[in-house]
């Protein structure tokens, strides 16, 4: 499957290894999605300016359809500053919506380039899910949580923890799964 964006200065598609106006994913013989996270091989869109872009997915041997390729519009925030500004220090926000089911997004902001973990805990401190193991641009960053451990498997209801690590900097929040 490749999937494409029409306009790289509203957003790219990401895998673990690229960032670019496209990208492919295998899915294998069984399965009906990519990878759950661009950690475990995914994919995502990543907004880094406003406008609209079209998303498509095509796959060798189907027909395209209108359904297929949305448009995804991408607005700046309500003071005309760019949503991708940097601020000043990294910053993690409340997940929302909190409590969630069955996805959340995760929000974080960061004032340079670095290396981020973004994890998940259960309430006993056992990790769930690593979300993001690699190097970010600097700016804001938001990840969408699908209630899923690194298996795929749902995980049950409950309190959960996500922990971003950049640099020196730790810092840890609360949500709530409700099934």
């Amino acid at each position: 499957m490749t999937v494409t964006s029409s306009d790289v200065a509203v957003g790219t598609i990401e895998t673990s290894s690229t960032s670019g106006d496209s990208a492919v994913a295998v899915i294998g013989i069984g399965q009906g999605q990519t990878a759950l996270t661009v950690l475990l091989g995914g994919m995502a869109f990543h907004a880094v300016g406003t406008g609209a872009a079209i998303v498509e997915a095509t796959v060798p041997g189907f027909l395209t359809t209108a359904a297929g390729s949305p448009t995804v519009y991408i607005a700046g925030g309500p003071t005309g500053v760019p949503e991708n500004t940097p601020p000043a220090r990294v910053t993690l926000e409340q997940n929302t919506p909190n409590p969630f089911n069955p996805a959340t997004t995760i929000a974080f902001s960061l004032p340079q380039p670095m290396e981020v973990d973004l994890t998940i805990f259960d309430v006993s401190g056992r990790r769930v899910i690593a979300l993001i193991h690699r190097a970010m641009p600097a700016g804001r960053t938001r990840i969408q949580w699908n209630g899923r451990d690194s298996n795929g498997r749902a995980v049950s209801s409950g309190i959960y923890f996500y922990r971003l690590r950049s640099g020196s900097n730790v810092q840890t929040k609360k949500m709530v799964l409700l099934k």
